[in-house]
């Protein structure tokens, strides 16, 4: 009796061991040949795989003939393969879980002069959040790791762990904190990465501001033009005082106040045409237009505009002229610059499937804060 029960238990771990094995459960996924499971557990728990510290990504002595397939998990001990990480042999190397080479990381170096915080400025006691993006020049697709948190004014930053792309790319830093100090005031972050790092200030940005714009298209060019292309923005008025789009015309401008004026104008156009003048003057605001060129409105002579070639500060329709002035006006309770780009077209007749257009005159005006 007592050899057929050893026969039958003989025969149940037989089976049991060319079948499925189940631990944590008495119904393993027949999909699996082991079905770890913890859910059916009081207590949670994970599984460890073998750790060792691999010397590289080829290293066959620490463990002697890996086969295909075998799993580990690297300690990072040994100062020539450091990223800890789950390993498997894929038969001529150790890779990376996620098949990403195991490489170690390296650039050639980092562009500390183009390191970038975002946002770009942070108030103190207030809660802040974001990110230091630093460049750097040849990167070998190797993983990394954070090399751990420091604080500076307040702020923890530490670096985002990642994968180098092979060529040039950049590395993030996490920022948090309340900062002790505000923008303008900066903060100097100490960037370490691998074998290298750098000190940057960041956070310096005075203020943030808008650029606010205004843009106006008149068409077509005719007696009306001077009066339907003025443009406002701010204490600013420009207009085209064209009035016919064979005939060339001037930018004009007027203050909405005493102020004085500098003045820098450019032009190009297909007729070959290029130039530059500048100029200061005092200008009220008695409804006066100025004209970008030196003619009896700049009356006073205080640096009347002077071209720095032989070519006339007009615009030509028919060459489709493009004209940008530099405007900053300075009194006692105001700078303002503006930065005024107007482009002047002729008709131009339809060209394969692009259609007809006519004469024209479009301003775009910003005003810098």
């Amino acid at each position: 009796m007592k050899k057929k029960l050893f026969l039958v238990s003989l025969l149940s771990s037989y089976n049991l061991i060319f079948s499925q094995i189940g631990i944590g459960t008495d119904k393993p996924d027949p999909s699996a040949i082991l079905d770890i499971n913890a859910d059916q557990t009081s207590q949670k728990k994970g599984v460890l795989f073998p750790r060792v510290a691999l010397t590289s990504s080829t290293d066959i002595v620490t463990i002697p003939k890996p086969t295909v397939g075998l799993i580990v998990f690297n300690t990072g001990d040994n100062p020539g393969f450091t990223t800890r990480s789950f390993y498997y042999w894929d038969g001529t190397e150790w890779r990376l879980l996620d098949s990403s080479t195991a490489i170690e990381p390296s650039v050639n170096s980092l562009q500390c002069e183009n390191a970038m915080l975002t946002p770009p400025r942070y108030i103190a006691g207030q809660k802040y959040s974001g990110t230091i993006t630093l460049p750097y020049i040849m990167g070998n697709g190797g993983k990394y790791t954070n090399n751990g948190i420091l604080e500076e004014n307040g702020l923890s930053y530490g670096l985002q762990p990642g994968t180098l792309n092979f060529g040039n790319g950049t590395l993030s830093y996490t920022v948090t904190g309340s900062p002790s100090v505000s923008s303008p005031t900066g903060t100097k972050f100490t960037l370490k990465f691998l074998d290298k790092s750098c000190e940057v200030t960041l956070g310096t940005l005075n203020e943030i501001k808008t650029v606010n714009f205004a843009r106006k298209n008149t068409s077509p060019i005719d007696i009306f033009t001077p009066e339907n292309s003025v443009t406002k923005i701010g204490n600013l008025e420009v207009r085209y005082n064209g009035t016919d789009p064979t005939i060339n015309g001037f930018i004009e401008f007027r203050p909405l106040i005493p102020t004085h004026v500098t003045l820098k104008y450019d032009k190009v156009g297909s007729g070959g045409q290029n130039l530059e003048i500048y100029g200061t003057i005092p200008a009220s605001n008695d409804g006066t237009w100025y004209k970008t060129v030196t003619d009896g409105v700049w009356k006073w002579g205080w640096g009347v505009p002077s071209s720095t070639s032989g070519s006339f500060p007009d615009l030509s329709a028919l060459n489709r002229d493009i004209g940008t002035v530099l405007i900053t006006f300075q009194n006692n309770t105001t700078q303002e610059v503006y930065r005024v780009s107007v482009n002047i077209n002729d008709a131009i007749p339809a060209y394969n499937r692009i259609p007809a257009i006519k004469s024209g005159v479009t301003f775009f005006i910003e005003k810098l804060e």
